[in-house]
């Protein structure tokens, strides 16, 4: 047996192959981050909190201190930095933020698709009319057809169905003394099933198993996209293959939706329908939900809760929308809802009074925005020429370097928005517009050249379930057990990286909770 005894065992084997894959992985990713291009001397000066190989940790951590202590080292207030191995230039203040909304140099599918998204969608190319064009110019065009005028007057009845049963259920648990909730919980099921109706499809719309199994699809995408997949979007970690693995499910579960309507013969009147008729592929079919999930889902469901938080914290703005609601229906209700429930009554009411006649709840849709739209905007120089960037004396975007825009950096400005941190509608009426006072002054719907495509149908959506919820309730905000919150709402934690309820990106981290009351039983 001494024969053997020199050779390594089963064991040492396996760790020594561990431990080579674990060196070589370090290895690559060192040598991956090594490899990046220089900053050329007339980019803005180069942050101090963006260290080699490294780059910016603290972009990560707390998104706002990182620009702001950045911008507060640099004369321009424009500063430079890495993301992993890709350069990119911070710009603040007017000049920079018209640089990033308004230059045709600018790219926003190669921003979003290496630093936010990464994976096969923002980046793939498809066939469209005989031209490879990018995938958000493919989601773009199918986006803008769901939602015109002629698709939408028919939906705005099923949508006003499908919040009517969530009203349905809060009653019920009403009836039963839990009538408690978490306002971004309870919003993201609604909005998330009105999204899914205009976006997807009935079959999985309709049925509440299905609608939680895609959702939890979604959900674990969405948890995903981590640091280390847009900095290794090569490495083979567990996030990218669970990532992978949900949208496989996802194709799955439309996939056999397409197939049993192709067996059965039978159609629906819903974008998927629509999408199988413009001869798509149910691979495309996927990639437009999903893109179309992310797109909407992400923002308007924590604008919602949010809104629904304010509201309940603020009774003079849900009087405020209710006599909108009074004064909508009694003018352009169907005259045979009269007599009917509220609910009917709304759901009777034509998509232009929906999109025109509730003034207030634009305010405070506005408003919501400008206080949870944290984060940052990407762009990317696609072209071989620098930008240069007006006002800070020859400072430059390099070509193929990428550009990032904090958007606190506008709406948080107290010369602006005076008490920034206050839920104000007002502060956008006549005779103040603080919105107004620089350019660009309020982008939470995107703009210059690149407005929110879908903030038609956003608007909608988050309109009819603020009418509704408030027609049927009379919420107050409390804590988890339905008494008193002395300390009010969370404040803002400027250091998010994007969206977000109270509990998962908030100081201090404590979940927000809203008490109603069944407005015919008040």
């Amino acid at each position: 047996m001494a024969l053997f005894d020199n050779f390594p065992s089963t064991s040492s084997s396996s760790t020594l192959t561990i431990v080579a894959l674990i060196a070589s992985t370090v290895i690559g990713i060192f040598l991956f981050l090594l490899n990046r291009p220089a900053l050329p001397l007339n980019a803005p000066p180069y942050s101090h909190l963006s260290y080699p190989i490294v780059g910016a940790l603290k972009f990560w951590s707390a998104r706002w201190d990182f620009f702001s202590e950045s911008a507060a080292r640099s004369r321009s207030g424009h500063f430079s930095y890495y993301i992993g191995k890709y350069p990119v230039v911070g710009l603040m203040g007017e000049e920079g933020r018209k640089t990033f909304l308004e230059s045709k140099q600018l790219n926003l599918d190669e921003g979003y698709g290496y630093l936010f998204v990464p994976g096969p969608a923002p980046l793939a190319r498809f066939e469209d009319e005989g031209v490879m064009k990018p995938f958000w110019s493919y989601f773009s065009k199918r986006l803008l057809t769901l939602l015109r005028t002629e698709r939408l007057v028919p939906l705005v009845k099923v949508l006003s169905n499908d919040i009517d049963g969530s009203l349905e259920r809060l009653r019920t648990q009403a009836r039963s003394g839990k009538n408690v909730i978490n306002p971004y919980d309870t919003l993201y099921d609604i909005i998330f099933q009105l999204t899914l109706r205009a976006m997807g499809c009935t079959e999985i719309a309709a049925d509440p198993q299905k609608r939680r199994q895609l959702l939890g699809y979604y959900a674990t995408m969405d948890r995903c996209i981590t640091r280390s997949s847009v900095l290794f979007p090569w490495l083979p970690t567990l996030s990218l293959a669970k990532w992978y693995w949900s949208a496989f499910r996802m194709f799955s579960m439309f996939n056999r939706v397409i197939e049993d309507r192709k067996k059965q013969g039978r159609r629906e009147d819903d974008a998927l329908q629509y999408m199988l008729d413009c001869g798509e592929t149910t691979e495309r079919i996927v990639m437009f939900v999903s893109g179309s999930m992310f797109a909407g889902v992400f923002n308007a469901t924590i604008n919602a809760g949010a809104m629904l938080a304010f509201l309940a914290h603020q009774p003079e703005w849900q009087n405020k929308v209710r006599k909108e609601m009074n004064d909508a229906i009694e003018k352009y209700a169907a005259p045979d809802t009269k007599g009917r429930p509220v609910e009917e009554r709304l759901a009777s009411l034509p998509l232009e009074i929906w999109e025109s006649k509730f003034p207030a709840v634009d305010l405070c849709v506005k408003e919501s925005i400008r206080l949870n739209l944290m984060g940052c905007g990407y762009r990317r120089n696609i072209s071989d020429k620098p930008i240069e960037i007006p006002g800070s004396k020859g400072e430059v975007i390099p070509a193929g370097h990428f550009a990032t825009y904090h958007l606190a950096d506008i709406h948080m400005d107290p010369y602006s928005f005076p008490e920034p941190q206050n839920f104000d509608p007002a502060r956008f009426l006549p005779g103040r517009e603080e919105d107004k006072k620089s350019a660009y002054g309020w982008i939470g719907w995107g703009a210059g050249r690149h407005p929110c495509l879908g903030m038609r149908f956003a608007k909608l959506e988050l309109t009819l379930a603020t009418v509704f919820l408030l027609s049927t309730f009379d919420w107050e905000l409390c804590n988890d057990r339905g008494g008193p919150e002395p300390r009010g709402l969370p404040g803002i934690d400027l250091r998010a990286r994007a969206p977000g309820p109270p509990e998962k990106i908030g100081l201090p981290k404590r979940s927000v909770y809203v008490k109603y009351t069944p407005r015919n039983e008040a």
